[in-house]
């Protein structure tokens, strides 16, 4: 499983998001914390597996989730889950 984080301020609130391919699972996946004072996250606020079916979203699916939630994902971090898709990347963790 790929892991790309992202901490991101919207509206004075600081959110990490996750987003990533899991290998395993053979989906795209995203999941937005709060992330409070003393820097740890709180319960999500959004996550895939709340999703009635998380495996037939599409990254385009999850990008306009960000989206409505005020988060703006820079290109390369949408590049980098997409080339881990394309390489079946695991283990790898990148942040911005």
């Amino acid at each position: 499983m790929s892991i790309h984080i992202l901490n991101a301020n919207v509206t004075d609130q600081l959110l990490q998001v996750q987003m990533g391919w899991d290998s395993p699972m053979k989906w795209f996946y995203l999941v937005v914390s709060p992330v409070n004072k003393d820097g740890e996250l709180e319960d999500p606020v959004y996550s895939n597996l709340n999703e009635s079916d998380p495996k037939s979203k599409t990254l385009a699916y999850y990008l306009d989730v960000c989206q409505r939630l005020g988060i703006i994902i820079p290109d390369k971090m949408i590049a980098g889950v997409k080339e881990d898709r394309e390489t079946g990347a695991t283990n790898r963790k990148i942040e911005y």
